[in-house]
């Protein structure tokens, strides 16, 4: 897995936290809530497996999102400490 740069990584937090991040995130949200949904109004358990399966690689997704914008903050309070 490549490991993200401390440049690259402030880069995805300033997208993340702009206007058309802001909305990439709540579609992935709402693609979820949907998924999950579709998940529980299932007529048979391998429909519900497949719904719930793609929801949880968006909360994934969005996981990670909030561990890039969470770790940038870390590394800045953290400096912020040392001086």
């Amino acid at each position: 897995m490549d490991k993200w740069s401390k440049e690259e990584m402030k880069e995805l937090k300033k997208f993340w936290e702009g206007d058309i991040g802001k909305k990439y995130i709540k579609r992935m949200e709402d693609t979820k809530k949907q998924l999950l949904q579709a998940a529980m109004g299932s007529v048979t358990p391998d429909d519900a497996f497949r719904y719930a399966a793609i929801a949880n690689g968006f909360d994934s997704v969005l996981q990670d999102i909030d561990a890039v914008v969470n770790e940038v903050d870390k590394e800045k309070e953290d400096a912020a400490k040392k001086k």
